[in-house]
């Protein structure tokens, strides 16, 4: 009894030396941060660089052997080391500041979300988004002597339009946070207490409104790069779910070199922007493209060989973005389309933590520009944050946008929601709100009704529609409706058997589909090299599978590394149920 016992306090003092060490080494990558604005990171963490990942198991590692080695010389340790790893816990990711908050309700939405309004106008502008990793405008003088880091970029801002008073939100602070932030006008969080894992892995704002959803539906092209896989923090689902058709990140560019652990260097980003912005100009439509530069990314910063060593540090790699960005924005400008064509550029949001550049300084700002924006603008002055880019981006390009969900446009003269509100934003953001909830749930194009399945009857084309989440698509795709669930209730809890025929574009020669019945997995279907589609596959539900409500939720889940849009979902051409 003395040996399991034994036994029990060293596995509890291994797991509190993991957690603690853990703790650590996120405070000394990235500082303090909320539980719920990491979480959706830890979920797909698999698609950061095999260094980082290195670094935190070795770490994690030497945590439970060094509370394992006080625990054998103290046997008492055993029970210091979980209040050791609980209160790291508390400091490092604030989980009970977020239960707090969110036991609040928020009318922030109810109160100040204005959705983008369609007018008859339909202007035809290029829109070239670049979002620069970490940039902030403070490099301009980082050592308070007037040494300019930007010199270039320092130029074009001053030439064009600039807007300073930025203020970063807590739920701004990481790429695709400032990404969602600055394309949709809301911020981007997840809800713990109200989701469950399937939900998050779905957490894709899918009834928010952006602006490539409003391009989309206005005939631009619209494409998105970034050189990081696209399935890290979600990116390609949420961008996917919103106007993008096409996506390239890492694994899309897989014959592109690498800079840092985290995707391909910036220098090829560019080449293949250039080329993709080339082909886009020569369709005659107007095109949205927008980029994320990648070798700034910390903690694998990447200096381009092509960029001069003249410091030694960090100073380096910020000049040759610097370099790199300037050099893109002269070869658009000198393009055909660029008289027609207004280009952005931001930080995503600024260095998380302190910035070895200039570590005492605490009030900074990401860099931004607006460069030939529609004629008659005149940038405001105001106190504004990321959010306050969407409505300013879309009047820059000539729509009628004064406000775009809570973003109010800097052009014009009504105040900002952080000049209303002050830092107490943040604190709305925290709280739980039905408004925000609602953004999440998919509602477009998917029955919630859960309407009978009929037996004994084929379904197909636009008959499956109501049994399913789909994806709106202009093009015809084989006639069949593409999602990945199928929402139904059953009358009578008997036998049932459904019979699917259904295409599926392969990314491999064999692939894998979870079948997941009410957020539970259920089964698991493989598509072999030599199945060719169309593919036929039967789902038996037996009495005691089905609730009492009767109500059915089957999810697909494919097993594989892609964003296309068409690459995680299945297109049903017929569906039928017969009672076994």
């Amino acid at each position: 009894m003395k040996k399991i016992f034994n036994a029990i306090l060293t596995l509890l003092t291994l797991l509190s030396g993991s957690i603690a060490a853990l703790c650590g080494i996120t405070l000394f990558f990235w500082g303090r941060a909320r539980i719920d604005h990491v979480f959706i990171y830890a979920l797909t963490f698999g698609d950061v660089g095999t260094s980082l990942k290195f670094v935190f198991a070795v770490w994690i590692s030497v945590g439970a052997i060094l509370f394992a080695i006080c625990f054998n010389y103290y046997k008492k340790f055993a029970f210091v080391a979980p209040l050791i790893a609980i209160a790291l816990l508390s400091y490092t990711f604030k989980p009970i500041e977020y239960w707090l908050g969110a036991e609040d309700i928020s009318t922030l939405y109810e109160d100040e979300y204005q959705p983008y309004a369609p007018s008859a106008e339909s202007p035809k502008r290029n829109l070239i988004i670049l979002f620069l990793e970490s940039m902030e405008n403070d490099y301009r003088d980082y050592d308070g002597n007037g040494g300019n880091l930007l010199p270039e970029l320092s130029s074009i801002a001053d030439k064009n339009h600039s807007f300073s008073n930025f203020y970063q939100l807590e739920y701004t602070k990481a790429t695709i946070l400032g990404q969602v932030s600055a394309l949709c006008g809301m911020v981007y969080k997840i809800e713990l207490k109200e989701y469950n894992l399937s939900s998050m892995l779905d957490n894709t704002l899918s009834n928010a409104v952006c602006i490539s959803d409003v391009l989309s539906k206005a005939g631009y092209n619209t494409y998105f790069l970034k050189g990081a896989s696209l399935d890290f923090a979600m990116t390609g689902k949420i961008m996917a779910q919103h106007g993008f058709s096409e996506l390239q990140g890492l694994y899309e560019l897989s014959e592109h070199a690498r800079g840092n652990e985290w995707g391909v260097k910036d220098s090829q980003l560019y080449d293949v922007f250039k080329q993709k912005i080339t082909h886009l100009a020569a369709q005659k439509k107007p095109f949205l493209a927008v980029m994320t530069t990648l070798d700034m990314h910390y903690p694998n910063e990447y200096l381009d060989k092509q960029c001069d060593k003249k410091f030694g540090d960090k100073r380096d790699i910020v000049k040759c973005a610097d370099k790199m960005a300037s050099d893109f924005i002269r070869w658009v400008q000198k393009q055909d389309f660029y008289k027609n064509t207004t280009i952005i550029i931001m930080g995503d949001h600024i260095f998380i933590g302190k910035n070895d550049i200039y570590p005492h300084k605490k009030e900074r700002r990401i860099f931004n520009a607006v460069i030939n924006p529609i004629k008659g603008l005149n940038a405001k002055q105001h106190q504004w944050t990321t959010l306050d880019m969407a409505p300013t981006i879309m009047e820059a390009i000539g729509f009628t946008a004064p406000a775009f969900g809570l973003g109010r446009s800097l052009w014009q003269n009504e105040p900002t929601l952080f000049e209303k509100y002050g830092k107490n934003l943040d604190l709305e953001f925290i709280k739980s709100s039905d408004f925000y909830k609602n953004m999440n749930q998919t509602n477009n194009n998917t029955n919630q009704k859960f309407e009978q399945l009929p037996t004994n009857v084929e379904l197909s084309g636009e008959k499956i529609k109501p049994y399913a989440t789909f994806f709106e698509s202009k093009d015809d795709l084989n006639g069949a409706v593409w999602g990945d669930k199928l929402s139904f209730s059953l009358e009578n809890k008997n036998n049932i058997c459904i019979k699917m025929k259904f295409l599926l574009i392969k990314t491999k020669s064999t692939e894998k589909v979870k079948v997941l019945l009410n957020n539970q997995k259920f089964s698991e279907w493989k598509f072999i090299k030599s199945e060719q589609p169309p593919f036929e596959r039967k789902i038996c539900l037996n009495k005691q599978d089905i609730p009492d409500d009767g109500k059915i939720v089957l999810q697909f889940v494919r097993e594989i590394k892609t964003a296309n849009l068409f690459n995680y979902t299945l297109g049903w051409l017929n569906i039928i149920a017969q009672t076994e």
